[in-house]
């Protein structure tokens, strides 16, 4: 029976402490106070005061919880040149479609699409005849395209179009290389290829000789 009327008491105390009734919750809490014998000693301020912690520990976790983000000035061959904002950890080619996506022009395997983007940086998309100054002949047989000197191609920095060239690889398979280098954050080593869906071991010797991994 003395709990129902404590229980009942620090309901009313509450109510009357919102509603601004100082006298009565003075009254009540002093009714309380009696009927809990010094035990279970309760006052609307300690609420408050709790009340006020949860919502602060709830403002701080929200703050922790917020992804970073980076800003990356995506120029050169691209449709909508200017500074993106991007979560932290994105790739190149993220940034290029924010930009629009890449222009016909674009020299798109000078590039690494696929490298992950840094705060702060720019980062300029080529035309082919800028690509071709630069020292990139057609067929990217430079370290500074997705090719070695020694002509192997890097599966980390290979576009689609080229991954096509390699026998045995058509556009299915392709794709599905390129989605498993950007979900697991690139090839450790060329036999990781025969990870990758539809590609066996028969497939692997084909090409093992023209693949390379930097």
């Amino acid at each position: 029976m003395r709990n129902r009327k404590t229980d009942f008491l620090k309901v009313v105390a509450i109510v009357l402490f919102l509603t601004g009734c100082g006298s009565a919750q003075t009254y009540l809490t002093g009714q309380l106070e009696r009927a809990t014998g010094g035990r279970d000693t309760f006052t609307v301020s300690e609420t408050e005061q709790s009340e006020t912690e949860e919502t602060e520990d709830a403002h701080t976790q929200a703050e922790e919880e917020e992804p970073a983000v980076c800003f990356v000035h995506v120029s050169g061959a691209v449709q909508d040149p200017g500074v993106y904002e991007l979560p932290a950890g994105s790739r190149l080619y993220e940034a290029v479609d924010l930009a629009g996506g890449l222009t016909e022009d674009a020299a798109e395997a000078y590039c690494n699409l696929a490298a992950p983007i840094e705060d702060g940086t720019q980062y300029h998309i080529p035309t082919k005849e800028e690509a071709e100054a630069l020292g990139t002949p057609s067929g990217g047989t430079t370290q500074t395209g997705a090719r070695t000197a020694d002509g192997k191609l890097d599966l980390n920095r290979a576009t689609k179009e080229e991954l096509t060239e390699l026998p045995g690889i058509g556009e299915s398979k392709a794709e599905a290389i390129l989605t498993y280098r950007e979900e697991h954050g690139g090839f450790g080593s060329t036999e990781e290829l025969k990870q990758v869906s539809g590609i066996g071991d028969a497939t692997f010797e084909k090409l093992r000789d023209d693949i390379t991994v930097k």
